[in-house]
C-alpha cells in the first residue's frame, strides 16, 4: 500500500473542505464544521485553549478568517483513528 492511512485521511478531509468552502473559512463555517453551536462558541473554545486554530485578518476586514488547510489538519489531529487504521 502506498502512503500512510492517516495522511490519506488528511488529504480527503482537506479536499472535501476545499471543495465546499475554498481556501478560507469564516468563523461561522468553522463552527458548523466542528459541530459547535455558533461562532461565539468557537471563540470561547479558543479562549479556553481547547481549539488551537489561529484566525487571520485580511486587510481592514474585522471578521477573522481561517485557512481551510489548518481546519482540515485540526480535524484530522483531533479525530479518533478509524477502525480501519486500528486494524493495520
Amino acid at each position: 500500500m502506498a502512503g500512510h492511512p492517516g495522511s490519506q485521511r488528511q488529504t480527503e478531509t482537506k479536499a472535501e473542505l476545499l471543495k465546499t468552502f475554498g481556501v478560507l473559512m469564516s468563523p461561522a463555517e468553522v463552527a458548523a464544521t466542528l459541530k459547535l453551536p455558533s461562532p461565539r462558541a468557537l471563540a470561547a473554545a479558543q479562549a479556553r485553549g481547547s481549539i488551537s486554530l489561529k484566525p487571520s485578518r485580511l486587510g481592514v476586514r474585522r471578521t477573522p478568517v481561517y485557512r481551510t488547510e489548518d481546519v482540515a489538519a485540526f480535524i484530522d489531529e483531533e479525530a479518533p483513528p478509524s477502525s480501519e487504521e486500528n486494524d493495520m
